[in-house]
């Protein structure tokens, strides 16, 4: 896991690299990152960001196969 413990302002944030990956084959990416806060476990991320790493995906996809 490559999750960071930063300070986001006066918020404590773990942020973890976002990949994709199958069965079959090593994860590729990083696509995004991920930020969890680290009292209340919240996911962070808004629609904008996690639609970045669906378009990054699915480049990475289209390149690969």
């Amino acid at each position: 896991m490559d999750g960071s413990l930063i300070q986001l302002g006066d918020r404590w944030v773990w942020r973890f690299h976002a990949y994709m990956t199958a069965m079959y084959h090593e994860p590729w990416g990083p696509i995004g990152e991920v930020d969890v806060d680290a009292n209340t476990g919240e996911v962070l991320n808004d629609q904008q960001c996690i639609e970045k790493m669906y378009a990054r995906g699915e480049r990475i996809i289209t390149k690969t196969f």
